[in-house]
């Protein structure tokens, strides 16, 4: 098995919406609305052909995204791959 590809790469952010007008106007990427990623946090995903960014934002203190930010702050933190066979 070899990897193909880097499906996406997450971001743990306390303001991503920040990250917006770079995406938007320098990616030229188009922004995909903030979704609920369980009940500690919300993401939301930047399609970049067959790699995509997604970035995390702490609804919950307390929670393994707000814990993240506070011991290390913004940063990335998952680089899942697709495999091959």
């Amino acid at each position: 098995m070899r990897p193909t590809h880097i499906e996406h790469i997450g971001i743990r952010s306390d303001k991503p919406g920040g990250f917006d007008p770079f995406f938007e106007r320098v990616l030229d990427w188009s922004v995909m609305p903030l979704r609920s990623n369980g009940p500690e946090g919300k993401n939301r995903l930047f399609p970049g052909g067959e790699t995509k960014i997604e970035l995390l934002e702490s609804t919950e203190s307390g929670g393994a995204i707000s814990r993240f930010l506070e011991k290390r702050g913004p940063g990335s933190t998952t680089l899942p791959s697709q495999w091959k066979m």
